[in-house]
Order: C-alpha cells, then structure tokens, then sequence
C-alpha cells in the first residue's frame, strides 16, 4: 500500500465542508459487518494485538473492527461526499475507534439478533458499498491496516500530536488530502471487485 502522505495526486476537486449528515449509526453499520463475517473468522475475540506504539491491546476482532470503520467512514466520504455514520472516530495508540461499536463489541459478537437487524441498513447500494470495502479490506494483514491509520493526517493530529481530546477533526485539508488520495485507490479497490 503506498504511503497516505504521498501527495503526488494533484487533483483539483474539493467538497463543501458543510457535509450532508450521515444516516446511520455506527451500531447499525457494525452489525452489517459483523453479518458478513458469520462464523468470525475476520472479527475474532479469542486474541488480543499489539500494534502501534502499544499502550492497549484490544481484541483482535475489536481492532479490525474500529480499523474496518474507520475506512469506512473515510472511503465512503471520497465517493460520495458525506460520511457513513453519526459518530465520532477517536484516535487511541492502536487507530481509531467509535465509542459504542468498541464498547458493544462482545454483544456484536455474541448474538445472532444481529442478523435480523443486519437489514436496518435501507439502501442497497449502501450495503454493496460496505460488502466492497469488507471484503477488499478483510484480506488485509494487521500490519497493512496498521499503514492506513498512521499514515492518516487525522490520526497523527489528534494521536502523535497529543492533542487535549483525542476526537477526530475532519477539518478542509484532511477532507481534501482523502480527496485527493483515497479516490485512486477507491477506483483501484472497485477495480479489483469486478476481475
């Protein structure tokens, strides 16, 4: 994956930063997820990780998670101007992560009520979106997923930067920089569906 701070891309596209607001909750979205990964091999709670600088070591499954969120959040904000979820995103050591979704991951993982509410997400072309990005992103080493976050001007502002709160700000030149950047690999990842 190449670096998110390479800014050779010069695209002169830009959106309003008055963002049409999201419709769904990240709980809503997370339980979509976590049906596509019915026997949880990808969201596993049998294993804690370490990556980043290590200061926590959430569960395996609760990191691919938060990290599975957050691209959504970003991506879906390239392709179409707004973002997926309500939510905040926080930047902790190990990425980001939305509060409720990381708090409620055993009951995400535990039931199967998820599957009946799996179909709370209305629109089909918002489900194809995020079954896109899953199964391009499940295929994803930790340490790969590792390169998104700590590449990302949002993280680094609010994590390595040690500001007072740790909530992501997507002020002009982060939304622009993920303009600018994330649409090629956007186009190299719906690319990759259709071979």
């Amino acid at each position: 994956m190449p670096k998110l701070t390479n800014h050779s891309a010069t695209k002169t596209k830009t959106k309003n930063i008055q963002l049409k607001e999201a419709k769904y909750e990240a709980l809503t979205i997370a339980k979509f997820l976590f049906s596509l990964d019915p026997k949880r091999e990808y969201f596993r709670g049998d294993k804690k990780i370490s990556t980043g600088a290590g200061f926590s070591n959430p569960l395996l499954g609760n990191w691919r998670l938060s990290q599975m969120l957050y691209l959504l959040q970003v991506f879906h904000y390239v392709k179409y101007g707004y973002f997926l979820f309500k939510d905040d995103l926080y930047a902790f050591d190990n990425g980001f992560f939305v509060y409720d979704a990381y708090r409620n991951f055993w009951a995400l993982h535990d039931k199967a009520w998820f599957l009946n509410e799996a179909g709370n997400i209305q629109d089909k072309e918002t489900k194809d979106f995020i079954r896109l990005l899953f199964n391009y992103f499940k295929n994803y080493s930790n340490k790969g997923l590792e390169e998104w976050y700590t590449n990302d001007p949002s993280w680094i502002e609010a994590w390595m930067e040690r500001k007072k709160e740790p909530k992501i700000e997507f002020d002009p030149k982060t939304l622009s920089f993920y303009d600018n950047f994330l649409d090629n690999h956007l186009h190299h990842i719906e690319h990759h569906a259709r071979l």
